[in-house]
This record gives structure tokens, C-alpha cells and sequence, in this order.
């Protein structure tokens, strides 16, 4: 297939090529895990009484062997079964790797899956973050789609919270860079092997050195300004292990996740697949905040994802909106949803538009005048800060809530045709201004807010102060 080349293009485009690359590469990659334990059930008979970070330290050094790449298939469903069949606490040895790796699945039923090798063992991907060493595995240009992303991330900082992808994604590549740097691999290293062929284990002492450059003390990590908490999400745990069974390989939580927690640090237990999560967290981010619509217009390139995401939006909006009258209404008041300012007394010219939501209380001669926003989450302080930004109330930039400051001046100073319009009383008539939120968020504590803090409420809240009555 023609793949796009390093320069730039427009996102939706990368997307679709990106998903068309990685399902044609992957297509006859996946198998069930349960069917491969089925199939394999001499070598997981034989891996049951072994430690299971034990085991996994050993399988995972053949992968770092570039003898070994034409074999990556089968190195990699040998890491699966030992994910799911290790219950004991024996510590295995070469002899038993030989067993495993050289006797049983030399003849497994995936090595006719192995195809000659087409690409480097060791590919780069080179970013303004610096250059980092990947290793190839079982994905088709695997380096060439890590640096196209890392590209784009860098790029859309501005929109949050890609510094937290970016930051996964750049510590799993330091480990990466590190790792190859143990074992003496420069960049574009070629792998070797026969595919389908004996997998020949290593040297004693080769081993040796492979398994011992998989594990990360914490004081590795420091020096690499790398934090357990940035590695968090890529640690393979118990419950992923549990979970194995019920996955494929190609995009199982072991491929996801190449690492496991040790005593002192973290251990690399599928090098050969560091493309899969790095891929896989930005796509999956990327991919699913553009289904749902959550980032601004402004983060495309196209006028057609420009207007998708302005109807999302919008959509949501009305649906908020339709939410937060539901609340007034159940408790008794009398509400107009989306009520065009016109129709109260304003004109055209005055550019007000229109109230979310009208709510009255005849009993108390309250009016409530809300404001609704349908927010996405801030999860990173840059994020926090923009929001805050777009919601002051200054009059001359025309922010986000500087059309309801308007809405209100005009309604204070117009009071007799609030009152024509919800049949209360001129006389008494008092107006509620109220900003609900989705959430809550930092705003209710900004001070230097054109809007008092307190009339900002977060929808749950609002639930609360206004209940059902009990006609209802």
C-alpha cells in the first residue's frame, strides 16, 4: 500500500491511513489466546511450576536477540502462554528456555505464519524531543507511524491533555533507546533468522547480558526523568493476566502493557511489540476524542471536521440544557428552554441570542436567568488555566460568558418585560443569574472572574438545591 510521506498532513487523512496500515498488518496476526493454549498445551504444561517474572524475563531476552527476528511470532505467543500458564515460584534456566523456545515451539503451529524479514530490528523515530531507537517486532513500519505521532503530538500541545499521552509515549521510548543501548544495537540494526525455522537459543552468556538490560531500577528510571506514575498505565499487572485469556494477540493487554513491576523497578517483557502501545494509546485518544467531538474546531485542518464538530457541540449543548430545565421544572417551576431574547423585548441589533434556561417562581417572585455549559474535562493545569481564560466575562474580548453578562443588564434593566413575560409581579421582582456547569470545575475559585463565584453551580449541585416536589 502507499503510505503518506514524513511530511505534513492534513490529520483526518493520517488517521485513515493509520487505520487501514495497522488493521492490513495485523489482520493475520491474531489469534485467541485460549486457542493458542489449546494448541500449546505440552509447553504450558511445562511452564506452570515457573515464577511468572522469572519466566518472562528469559523469553523476553530471546526478543532482543537479532539472530532470533524472523522468529519474533512465535517468541511473542511464547510470551502470552507464559503470561497465562506461570502459577509457581521455580526459577528457570537456559535449559528450560530450550525446552520452551527451541524444542516445542519450533514446531508450533504458528511458524508457517512467518514471513521473511522486510524490516530493520531496529527502526528510529526521530522527533524535536530527540531521536529514539524501536524495535521493530511484528509491526509493519512500526518506526515510521511512532514518529508520525510523535510529530502530531508535539504539534497539538496547545490542546490537552496530549501532554499526558505525549509523556507515555516519550518515557516507553527512552526505555526503548536505553535498552537497545545495553545490547550494543545502533539505529537501523537488521535482524536475522530463519522464519518457520529451529529457534536457537543464545549463548549462556549472551543471555545473560539480554536478560540483565530488561530491568529499570527506580534509579535508572530517575536517570532517565522517567516516574512509576508516567509508567503506570503501561505496567502489566495480575488482573491484565487474568484477562489474557479472553483476548487475541495483535492488541492484547501483554502487548499494550511490555512491563511488569519488580522489587526495585520495572522489568521490559515484550520489547519487540513497544510500537503497539505507543500506537495504540495515541490512536485510541486521538480516535476517540474526534468520535465524541471533544476537541475545539480549531484543531482541524478540514471545514467538513470543523463543521462535525461544531454540531456535536452544539448538540450537546442543547441536550445540557434540556437536562438543567428538567431540574427546574421538576421542582415546580415554571421554565422556557432556549428562549430567544427577542421574544422578551430585545431587538435583532442587540445581538443577545437566546437564554439556555428561563425558570420562575411564582411563590417567591424569583426568576432564574442560566447560563449552561457543557464543558470537557481538564485534566492538565495548562488546560485548566484556558478555560479559566475563556470564561472571565471580559467585555472587550467577548469571551465565552460576556454574552450572558449582556443577557443580564438587559434583563435587569428591562424588568418590567421580564415580568409581562413570566406573569409575575414588576414590583419585588428579583433576577438569579446562574452559570451551571457539567462539572465542577476550577472556575468557582477563580477571583478574578467578571461573575460571582457563587452563582456558578455544577449540575450535580443543582439536583440538589433544586429537588422533585412530592406532587411529582
Amino acid at each position: 500500500m502507499a503510505y503518506p510521506c514524513r511530511g505534513r498532513a492534513p490529520l483526518e487523512y493520517n488517521i485513515c491511513i493509520l487505520v487501514i496500515g495497522r488493521k492490513q498488518n495485523l489482520l493475520t496476526l491474531m489469534w485467541p489466546v485460549a486457542h493458542l493454549i489449546r494448541d500449546h498445551h505440552q509447553v504450558v504444561a511445562r511452564l506452570e511450576r515457573f515464577s511468572y517474572p522469572l519466566a518472562a524475563r528469559l523469553i523476553a531476552g530471546l526478543a532482543l536477540s537479532p539472530d532470533l527476528y524472523a522468529n519474533t511470532l512465535r517468541l511473542e505467543v511464547l510470551a502470552h502462554l507464559a503470561a497465562v500458564a506461570c502459577k509457581g515460584k521455580d526459577q528457570p534456566n537456559s535449559k528450560h528456555l530450550v525446552d520452551w523456545a527451541g524444542r516445542f515451539m519450533s514446531k508450533s503451529n504458528i511458524a508457517p505464519h512467518e514471513d521473511p524479514i522486510e524490516d530493520v530490528f531496529i527502526g528510529c523515530a526521530t522527533c524535536s524531543s530527540g531521536s529514539f531507537r524501536v524495535f521493530g517486532g511484528n509491526t509493519s513500519d512500526g518506526d515510521f507511524w511512532v514518529e508520525r505521532l510523535l510529530i502530531f503530538l508535539e504539534e497539538k500541545q496547545e490542546f490537552p491533555p496530549y501532554q499526558v499521552v505525549l509523556r507515555q509515549v516519550l518515557a516507553l521510548l527512552k526505555l526503548s533507546d536505553a535498552l537497545a543501548d545495553r545490547v550494543g544495537l545502533a539505529r537501523y540494526s537488521e535482524g536475522a533468522g530463519t522464519p518457520s525455522g529451529r529457534i536457537a537459543v543464545p549463548s549462556r552468556g549472551d543471555m545473560d547480558a539480554f536478560c540483565d538490560a530488561l530491568h529499570f531500577s527506580d534509579v535508572d528510571l530517575a536517570e532517565l526523568t522517567i516516574t512509576r506514575e508516567t509508567l503506570e498505565p503501561l505496567i502489566f499487572k495480575e488482573e491484565h493476566r487474568r484477562q489474557l485469556l479472553n483476548e487475541s494477540t495483535g492488541n492484547s493487554g501483554l502487548e499494550r502493557r511490555p512491563l511488569i513491576e519488580v522489587e526495585d523497578g520495572v522489568l521490559f517483557v515484550m520489547p519487540s511489540s513497544i510500537s503497539v502501545p505507543i500506537l495504540q494509546r495515541s490512536f485510541a485518544y486521538l480516535v476517540g476524542n474526534i468520535e465524541r467531538a471533544y476537541f475545539p474546531e480549531e484543531f482541524f485542518t478540514t471545514e467538513t471536521m470543523r463543521r462535525f464538530v461544531g454540531d456535536a457541540v452544539n448538540k450537546r449543548g442543547h441536550e445540557f440544557a434540556r437536562r438543567v430545565e428538567h431540574v427546574f421544572s421538576e421542582a415546580g417551576l415554571q421554565t422556557s428552554l432556549e428562549l430567544e431574547m427577542t421574544k422578551i423585548g430585545a431587538t435583532k441589533r442587540d445581538g443577545l441570542g437566546d437564554i439556555d434556561v428561563l425558570a420562575w417562581n411564582s411563590a417567591k417572585n424569583l426568576v432564574y436567568v442560566v447560563e449552561c455549559k457543557c464543558l470537557r474535562t481538564a485534566l492538565t493545569i495548562r488546560e485548566v488555566v484556558q478555560r479559566l481564560e475563556d470564561f472571565r466575562g471580559n467585555k472587550d474580548e467577548k469571551d465565552s460568558l460576556n454574552r450572558h453578562l449582556r443577557r443580564i443588564e438587559w434583563l435587569k434593566s428591562n424588568l418590567t418585560a421580564v415580568a409581562k413575560y413570566t406573569g409575575l409581579p414588576v414590583l419585588g421582582l428579583k433576577l438569579v443569574p446562574l452559570l451551571v456547569t457539567n462539572e465542577t470545575v476550577p472556575m468557582q475559585f477563580f477571583k478574578d472572574m467578571n461573575f460571582p463565584v457563587s452563582q456558578v453551580v455544577p449540575y450535580e449541585n443543582l439536583t440538589k438545591q433544586f429537588r422533585p416536589t412530592r406532587s411529582r
